[in-house]
């Protein structure tokens, strides 16, 4: 089944959503050879969507090594717990390519338009690369020299990686910056309230989970409520996201910041 999913999307064989998997993989490609193409706002949004796949690049980790080791190797025969060892050990090092991909963007997009906003939010990657730096510290320690210190640590930098995620997303991505300047889609506040809230509440649910959920639920049914939280708010950051792109342009992905009309003919043209 992967090699059927992998071959749809490398080979341009004219089934099943041909123009949305070729448009994909020729953005996948501009993401690993970064930094040496030219960034558009479609490469952006393909790596902003992989920092949402944490949990997927993990679970992608474990598949490599359960599926690719040999009977002989130590990781080998079918072992799963040795593959969850791999995974748990290696899988926040997999999950780091989408963060390297968005920070030379961001580096990029600073160069091309010396807009020191790309800097700012170079600085919001960083400090997710940082949490996710520790976190694979502390997923290679002992268990039993675990150091109270390194988990404080850890859990200050992921509340405040997330709070400075929230910030942008706000006031930035979707351009609250600008205040009543800002041009919108919808007619009410209403959808930017729930989205808003939603945003916030999608990024704070690993504390929900830490603190009250791991304790009573199994951690596949765990993973599998973390992905899915943070699938629907990405879903959601992408539909502002785009709105405030065609609107207002802050982040100077178009050298122009009017989008003409589609102007139709009367034969519909």
């Amino acid at each position: 089944t992967i090699s059927i999913i992998f071959l749809s999307l490398v080979f341009p064989w004219r089934h099943v959503m041909y123009c949305s998997r070729n448009a994909f993989a020729k953005r996948l490609w501009n993401c690993i050879r970064l930094p040496f193409v030219y960034v558009s706002f479609a490469d952006f949004i393909v790596a902003d969507w992989g920092t949402s796949l944490p949990q997927t690049l993990n679970d992608l980790t474990y598949t490599l090594c359960f599926f690719t080791a040999l009977p002989s190797d130590d990781y080998g025969g079918g072992d799963s717990e040795k593959c969850y060892d791999v995974a748990s050990r290696y899988g926040n090092i997999v999950a780091l390519i989408p963060y390297y991909w968005r920070m030379c963007q961001c580096f990029l997009m600073y160069r091309r338009t010396e807009n020191r906003v790309h800097v700012i939010n170079f600085g919001k990657y960083v400090s997710c690369v940082l949490y996710m730096f520790f976190s694979i510290v502390q997923n290679n320690v002992d268990p039993s020299k675990e150091d109270r210190s390194l988990n404080g640590l850890i859990w200050f930098l992921h509340v405040g990686s997330q709070l400075y995620c929230f910030c942008w997303d706000i006031l930035m991505d979707w351009g609250w910056i600008k205040g009543k300047n800002r041009s919108s889609m919808f007619g009410s506040n209403w959808p930017y309230l729930f989205a808003t809230i939603f945003d916030f509440c999608g990024r704070m649910f690993f504390i929900l989970v830490n603190l009250y959920l791991s304790p009573i639920l199994t951690p596949n049914y765990v993973q599998w409520l973390q992905v899915f939280i943070e699938l629907l708010r990405r879903g959601i950051w992408s539909i502002f996201r785009l709105e405030n792109e065609n609107l207002n342009n802050l982040e100077t992905y178009r050298k122009i910041d009017f989008v003409p009309r589609v102007v139709m003919d009367d034969a519909g043209d």
